[in-house]
């Protein structure tokens, strides 16, 4: 139904002239907000009943058109000729900073304006501008990263500004609920949590922060009893684990603490298990690597910071089982450039250098058309 609909459109649009990087935008956009819609919890077809008919919309567009063509035409002439002109205009502040003030490094980061310009200019020509401080995202995160590492040579935890790409992605999703937004900012929100408490020396207990993710997945249930007894379950385990920790130093016993919400769960229905029912590969690689993650923890006492790279391998096996083999190196890269970066930043202390390893990603997807 979704292609039927976009099909009808794009044939509308060629009747009414627009132009092909013109309707490609409108078909692009559409076609989000129609994912969005479904993402939020509608059925295509309350999504296409809110957008109205295809007729209808672009006989809209077009009315819409007609009144800011003059202004979109000056509008794209002077966008275009900024962003023909930045590559110019970046090489000659480089040479200007760097002769006139000694300033070679950082005053490289002024080419940035060039991709940067390019999106801002794509982004305001549009007739919406989502998803625009997403797309900035990388060169911001970038350039805030060796800022900071290089001024103040603070690599890590410099390293979590990278962070702000995916969290920027969700903060400007169509999500219609605060909750929704916050339950999927909670890994990235608990990944910073974690990596200031453990350098105060805290990644015992700091690494509670993660239970912070279900906890507030809980809070989307319908049934408020549930809501409160499985929190309570969380509550009163977090607080057992912490006193039979603190006051017996008993931690191995303290986390069997954790089995009462485990139990709840099991008992409410809200956790489920099935064993012999596929999924085999990706929960075997997931006790693999809570082997691995305890047993190398405790044995060497030093390896916590960075061993939770273990548990990239349950999305990447998920990835080369369940999707096809063309997509493998776009679909696993950023794993794979993650574990790079935290592994061999924490073991050589290359956070300065090893950043290159994000370039991976939008390289495999340029390999990959």
């Amino acid at each position: 139904m979704k292609q039927q609909y976009l099909d009808k459109m794009r044939t509308y649009l060629e009747e009414r002239e627009f132009g092909r990087s013109e309707i490609e935008d409108i078909i692009q956009d559409y076609s989000q907000m129609m994912d969005d819609g479904v993402t939020d919890g509608k059925t295509i077809e309350e999504v296409i009943e809110k957008l109205g008919s295809p007729k209808d919309a672009v006989k809209a567009l077009t009315q819409e058109k007609i009144i800011r063509h003059d202004g979109v035409i000056n509008q794209k002439q002077s966008s275009h000729k900024i962003v023909a002109l930045m590559p110019f205009i970046s090489t000659i502040l480089f040479f200007a900073i760097g002769f006139g003030f000694e300033r070679w490094h950082p005053t490289w980061m002024v080419f940035f304006l060039i991709p940067i310009t390019g999106i801002l200019s794509s982004g305001f020509r549009r007739r919406r501008h989502r998803h625009l401080l997403t797309s900035l995202s990388p060169f911001l995160a970038t350039t805030a990263f060796l800022l900071i590492g290089f001024l103040s040579g603070y690599w890590h935890p410099a390293w979590l500004v990278f962070l702000l790409i995916p969290m920027l992605g969700i903060i400007e999703s169509n999500f219609k609920s605060c909750l929704h937004k916050i339950t999927s900012l909670s890994p990235f929100l608990s990944v910073i949590a974690f990596v200031f408490l453990g350098m105060a020396g805290l990644w015992n207990p700091g690494w509670l922060v993660f239970l912070s993710i279900p906890m507030l997945g809980l809070l989307h249930s319908k049934s408020l009893t549930k809501i409160i007894l499985s929190e309570l379950s969380f509550l009163i385990a977090i607080g057992l684990y912490l006193y039979i920790g603190y006051q017996y130093q008993m931690w191995g016993l303290a986390a069997s603490a954790f089995l009462i919400p485990v139990i709840y769960g099991i008992l409410s229905g809200e956790v489920k298990i099935s064993l012999w029912k596929g999924g085999w590969l990706e929960k075997l690689t997931l006790i693999l690597a809570l082997i691995v993650y305890i047993g190398v923890g405790y044995l060497t006492q030093t390896t916590w910071p960075w061993l939770w790279v273990v548990f990239l391998a349950v999305p990447v096996v998920a990835i080369f089982k369940n999707s096809p083999k063309s997509t493998w190196m776009v679909a696993t890269s950023p794993f794979v450039a993650l574990t790079i970066f935290i592994v061999v930043g924490f073991l050589f202390q290359a956070f300065h250098i090893v950043w290159l390893a994000f370039f991976w990603i939008p390289i495999a997807g340029i390999l990959k058309k």
